[in-house]
């Protein structure tokens, strides 16, 4: 299948002089900032009403949030460069991954799996969020510090984050088609701090975005560039999906959800835009295989529906053998993407994402 430039852009597109997008103005903006928030605040009304809110979560695990999680192993397989760099790398840490979670799984120490899953989402996200400012910043020229954006996205994010884990999470009963998933009812047990703590951190949060706001307004008065727009909706949107969800929902796999939306979406067009210029670079060989061209843009709608029915089977896996699967699959992508999206064992990546040169450290996780 085959499909017109549009939204997924062309493969000369990305490399504009000046293009401050991954793809453009409706992927990055009007499709994942947009249409990010639109879902967040969708999930929270059904999940407040009661009103159908599993049965949204379902679709979008299916349609956004597996798919997403697939971009890395696909990255890997369907590109010989990325196979021969990544391939045994790949196998071994998915088979000590598959080990742990099983170890773990069937030892008892549930809980414990679901607080390394917990966790380690919040810094995989956190780290997205701030690689994707990273290139914005990047993309536009951006040449003042980024210090103070780091630790109050960081801050911002951490404090709600903080919050809940003294107060406690918990799974509601979650039952899909008639059947129950594995992590119904359990709770985590909460962090035996006081609550002045909660309070301190806030306020250490508070400190840091001011900070980070009068940079951004001593730059402007100076007459220097200030972070593009893309990044400063980027940082926003994180921080007030973080706080909505984390303060306002006290189901566990519903704020997740919510506060995670943004991310989902956005790992989307970045890998999007990867696979865009990888395809421009081998735009001159001979022959390419038949699952290489899947990285192609104009081959975008056979490549996601793989993702799709992949993404299908994973969710439905959810039901089999305490959801081990797709927690195996999930954690392993938190793994993967700490080394796929470093421009230090990347070479070409930088120039792949249409920036003007290799971001100091990772690109985005």
């Amino acid at each position: 299948m085959r499909v017109p430039a549009g939204m997924f852009g062309s493969a000369s597109a990305a490399a504009k002089a000046g293009d401050q997008f991954l793809l453009n103005q409706i992927a990055d903006v009007d499709f994942v900032l947009g249409g990010g928030a639109i879902l967040s605040v969708l999930f929270y009304l059904l999940w407040r009403t009661d009103t159908g809110f599993l049965l949204a979560a379902t679709l979008f695990a299916v349609l956004s949030d597996m798919p997403h999680v697939l971009h890395s192993s696909a990255r890997v397989w369907l590109d010989p460069s990325e196979r021969e760099l990544h391939g045994r790398h790949y196998l071994i840490s998915l088979a000590v991954v598959a080990a742990v979670v099983a170890g773990l799984a069937f030892s008892g120490h549930l809980l414990l799996l679901l607080l390394i899953w917990i966790f380690w989402q919040f810094f995989h996200v956190m780290k997205q969020h701030y690689g994707m400012i990273n290139i914005y910043a990047a993309k536009a020229g951006y040449r003042a510090g980024r210090t103070m954006v780091k630790y109050s996205l960081f801050a911002a994010c951490f404090a709600p984050f903080y919050y809940r884990l003294h107060e406690g999470m918990q799974f509601s009963d979650y039952v899909i088609f008639g059947n129950r998933l594995p992590f119904s009812n359990l709770a985590l047990p909460s962090i035996p701090t006081p609550y002045f703590t909660v309070i301190v951190v806030y306020c250490i949060a508070g400190i840091c975005v001011a900070a980070y706001v009068f940079e951004q307004i001593r730059l402007y008065a100076q007459n220097r560039d200030p972070l593009p727009r893309p990044a400063q909706f980027t940082y926003l949107l994180a921080v007030a999906s973080y706080n909505a969800s984390y303060l306002l929902v006290s189901d566990l796999y519903a704020l997740i959800l919510i506060a995670a939306t943004v991310h989902s979406l956005q790992y989307h067009v970045i890998c999007l835009a990867r696979n865009r210029g990888r395809a421009a670079e081998q735009a001159s060989a001979v022959q390419r295989r038949p699952l290489q061209r899947l990285l192609e843009p104009q081959f975008v709608p056979a490549y996601f529906a793989i993702l799709f029915v992949a993404g299908a089977v994973l969710a439905n896996l959810e039901l089999v053998l305490v959801g081990i699967v797709p927690l195996t699959v999930v954690l392993h992508h938190f793994y993967l993407d700490s080394f796929l999206w470093t421009s230090k064992r990347n070479a070409g990546l930088a120039a792949q994402l249409g920036l003007p040169r290799p971001a100091t450290g990772g690109a985005t996780n």
